[in-house]
């Protein structure tokens, strides 16, 4: 029987060769869950991942994916079209051009923008950590500035 070869991104991963996953499935090559369906509530995957695309006969991976983590609470501003000489980019509220990825389909040409500040949905631990790297941050920079005669 010919050997399957494995390129899931696995770095960091238990290894199949280790569990004996690789030999199992070598002897048993339709033991994959196909036909299995299964629901999976998390906090967010991400779709796009190499591992989540096609099953081993092809199908996609992901039947439905549903964002349970706040999807819509972003505000989203007026729809707005790309202007015709430069058809793949959009001026954010900062006023910084947007570059689209040329890639994303979107018949209407209706491109809605919005914005969430990263403090309203990180975990607290996560903006403990930033709030704390960015005071020792200002610590050095202050304390540098102090050693070279700028403040006196």
């Amino acid at each position: 029987m010919e050997m399957q070869s494995f390129n899931y991104p696995a770095s960091g991963l238990l290894q199949k060769e280790v569990t004996q996953v690789a030999e199992f499935l070598n002897k048993n090559p339709t033991f994959d869950g196909r036909g299995t369906v299964i629901a999976i509530l998390d906090t967010g995957i991400d779709p796009a991942a190499m591992g989540m695309q096609k099953t081993s006969t092809g199908k996609p991976k992901v039947i439905d994916f549903i964002d349970c983590t706040g999807a819509g609470d972003v505000e989203m501003g007026p729809a707005q079209k790309c202007p015709d000489d430069k058809p793949l980019e959009l001026v954010g509220a900062s006023g910084r051009t947007l570059k689209l990825n040329p890639n994303w389909k979107n018949p209407s040409g209706d491109w809605h923008l919005g914005s969430k500040s990263l403090y309203s949905i990180a975990p607290k631990e996560v903006t403990r950590a930033l709030t704390l790297m960015a005071q020792l941050l200002m610590q050095r920079i202050l304390a540098m500035n102090w050693g070279q005669g700028l403040y006196k």
